[in-house]
């Protein structure tokens, strides 16, 4: 039976990857779920938040994408589905795509459900 990959699709705008709401919780999930991955696409206008970003040692599982400024929420979603698209392609899996921001909550639970 063939694997489902669910990619969850989080939006950052002007905070660093560590402010993210969720964050450990995405980590833990992702660490014990080799077909869940994390794609963080960053809309942040700020130099040294960027700066930050690019270079944060991400857990593996998770991608980290710069726009290039603030393009509007639903353009972020879909420069990271443009992305996970040309790896679905390369494969042929099912995917679920989640899509949230920096400043939703997600509990343990939650994702596990």
């Amino acid at each position: 039976m063939q694997r489902t990959e669910i990619y969850i699709l989080c939006v950052l705008y002007n905070d660093t990857i560590k402010n993210i709401r969720s964050l450990k919780n995405f980590e833990k999930i992702i660490e014990n779920n080799e077909n869940i991955r994390l794609v963080i696409s960053d809309n942040s206008t700020k130099n040294e938040i960027v700066n930050y970003n690019k270079n944060y040692k991400l857990s593996p599982g998770m991608k980290y994408i710069h726009n290039g400024g603030n393009i509007g929420l639903t353009a972020a979603y879909n420069i990271a589905i443009g992305k996970i698209r040309r790896e679905i392609n390369k494969s042929d899996q099912d995917c679920f795509v989640w899509f949230t921001d920096d400043d939703t909550w997600f509990s343990e639970e939650d994702l596990e459900n």
